[in-house]
């Protein structure tokens, strides 16, 4: 049976796609025709990613980033679109929940490292595709995070949850040219 390929023609891009939901996510994107950009931490591995939406028949490149890093960016962007094309799909998926404990003892920079990944490199990512999806009149975000972010009753997990407060923020007041770009948080 042939079925249709509603995103014949797109890119996805898809952070933490080396393994558990990035990685489902990028195979059904790469299923319903996209070529997928699997993004991974340098030193994870995407084979298996990449390996099973070929085996399907699509397309995909893996592609390493450290999203701790913004200055990763950029040449993240410019080598999927050299390889690809423009980004038509972002899934924001990469994520950490460390550090875990109680706030007295946690570091500074352990704070700074989660707020960077969890909710700088979505808001990073997102800018530097969104232009591209406005010429094209196109472009669909979807940020992933844990629903146990939500749960203040988790021991340990404030940073987390601050993270998850602040990409459900970000998520929820649509860019001022949302309508006229037809750019869409999912």
């Amino acid at each position: 049976m042939n079925l249709p390929k509603p995103l014949a023609g797109r890119v996805a891009l898809v952070t933490g796609a080396g393994g558990g939901i990035g990685r489902a996510i990028a195979e059904e994107l790469g299923a319903a025709g996209a070529a997928v950009a699997v993004v991974v931490r340098p030193e994870a591995g995407a084979g298996a990613t990449v390996n099973a939406i070929r085996t399907a028949g699509g397309r995909a490149v893996q592609f390493s980033a450290d999203l701790y890093d913004l200055g990763s960016v950029p040449p993240l962007i410019h080598g999927i679109e050299r390889e690809l094309g423009e980004v038509d799909v972002l899934v924001n998926n990469a994520a950490t929940v460390m550090p875990l404990g109680p706030v007295t003892g946690v570091r500074q920079e352990a704070v700074l490292r989660a707020l960077t990944i969890n909710v700088d490199s979505v808001m990073t990512l997102s800018g530097a595709v969104i232009p591209a999806m406005g010429r094209r009149g196109w472009g669909r975000i979807t940020t992933i995070s844990g629903v146990f972010g939500n749960l203040a009753s988790i021991p340990g997990g404030n940073v987390y949850a601050t993270c998850v407060a602040a990409l459900e923020t970000y998520a929820s007041v649509p860019p001022p040219n949302r309508k006229r770009d037809r750019v869409d948080p999912c």
